[in-house]
C-alpha cells in the first residue's frame, strides 16, 4: 500500500504542496494499518473512482479521522467529469452522506436521535412557530417541491423557545 501511494503523480504533487514529508509518511502508515490492499482497490473502484493518489490519501485520511466507513457509504470521493475531461485534470469532491452525518452526530454528547424533517410541496400547509419551536406541516403530497425543513434537538441545549432547539 505505502509504495503504491507514494509512486508517480502522488510524489510530484506531494513534493510540490506538502511542507512536512514526515506527516505524509505518517498518513501512509495509518492508511496501511487501517486498510488491506484489497480494500483499497475496492474503494478505488467504487466510492473513490478516478481519484489520484494524493486525493485517495486525503479521502482515506478523512475517513479515518472522522471514523467514517466508506464501505457503508458514509463518505464518497468523486469527480464531476464532463465527456471530454481527463480525470486527473478534475479536482475530487469528498462528500459525507446523510448516514455519515447521522453516525457522526450519534457520537456527540447530547444527541437525542435523528432529525425530524419533511419536504414541502406547493399545495402543503406549512408554518413555523419560532417562539415554541414547533413546525406545523400538513402535506397533501401533490405539487412541485418548494422547500424542505428539518428539526434537530440536543439534550444539552435549553428547552425553552428556539434558542438551541433549531
Amino acid at each position: 500500500m505505502a509504495s503504491e501511494l507514494t509512486s508517480g503523480v502522488g510524489v510530484a504533487l506531494h513534493e510540490a504542496t506538502s511542507p512536512a514529508p514526515e506527516l505524509m509518511r505518517d498518513v501512509e502508515t495509518r492508511i496501511a494499518t487501517q486498510y488491506e490492499e484489497a480494500d483499497i482497490q475496492v474503494i478505488r473502484q467504487t466510492v473513490a473512482k478516478h481519484a489520484t493518489e494524493p486525493e485517495l490519501k486525503m479521502f482515506l485520511s478523512l475517513c479515518m479521522h472522522y471514523r467514517m466507513d466508506p464501505f457503508l457509504g458514509h463518505m464518497w470521493c468523486y469527480k464531476m467529469l464532463q465527456p471530454d475531461d481527463k480525470p486527473e485534470d478534475v479536482p475530487a469532491v469528498i462528500s459525507v452522506s446523510f448516514e455519515g452525518h447521522l453516525v457522526h452526530a450519534a457520537r456527540q454528547p447530547g444527541y437525542l436521535g435523528p432529525p425530524r424533517f419533511g419536504i414541502v410541496r406547493a399545495h402543503d400547509h406549512f408554518a413555523i412557530n419560532w417562539a415554541e419551536a414547533k413546525v406545523e406541516h400538513l402535506g397533501k403530497g401533490t405539487g412541485q417541491i418548494v422547500g424542505a425543513w428539518a428539526k434537530l434537538e440536543r439534550g444539552d441545549c435549553p428547552q425553552e423557545g428556539h434558542g438551541g432547539r433549531w
